[in-house]
């Protein structure tokens, strides 16, 4: 499994295991916690199964993310989807009052076992890239949200 390289400390006095507070069903307090250490326009969510119970190979990986963003004047949204979709792969897409909420594929899936590999997964390796493309494209987003998710190994 990779994580984060960096050396990042924990902003938690007990950065506990992620698969514990899921199972506790305590999904609720870890999107507000990891939500406390974003900015407003950044969101985490996690999706698993309800009930969720793991196989002893389940691990928390980060593989999505969902933007809305503002469909650029004078272009499509379906101009704008295929211009995603060089960079991220769009996997659902809708349309409303001129936004587009977008479903894609992270250019990283990092795996996350505590609350501090989710904020360092966010601001060193998933934000990253989105924000370079947000600025080429000049494109005008009002939300970015990763989501934690479980695989097997």
């Amino acid at each position: 499994m990779t994580y984060p390289t960096n050396a990042f400390k924990s902003e938690w006095p007990s950065d506990g295991l992620l698969m514990d507070y899921i199972l506790n069903r305590k999904t609720a307090w870890l999107e507000s916690e990891i939500m406390k250490k974003l900015s407003p326009s950044l969101g985490f969510s996690i999706q698993v199964p309800e009930p969720f119970i793991p196989s002893d190979s389940a691990a928390l990986f980060m593989p999505f993310a969902k933007v809305v963003l503002a469909i650029p004047a004078n272009v499509s949204a379906t101009e704008t989807i295929n211009l995603f979709n060089q960079k991220f792969q769009v996997l659902e897409y809708s349309e409303q009052d001129g936004y587009l909420t977008l479903l894609c594929m992270s250019p990283e899936g990092p795996y996350a076992a505590t609350l501090t590999h989710v904020v360092a997964n966010i601001r060193e390796l998933l934000c990253p890239p989105f924000m370079h493309f947000f600025n080429k494209h000049d494109l005008k987003w009002q939300k970015l949200t990763f989501i934690l998710t479980d695989t097997e190994l």
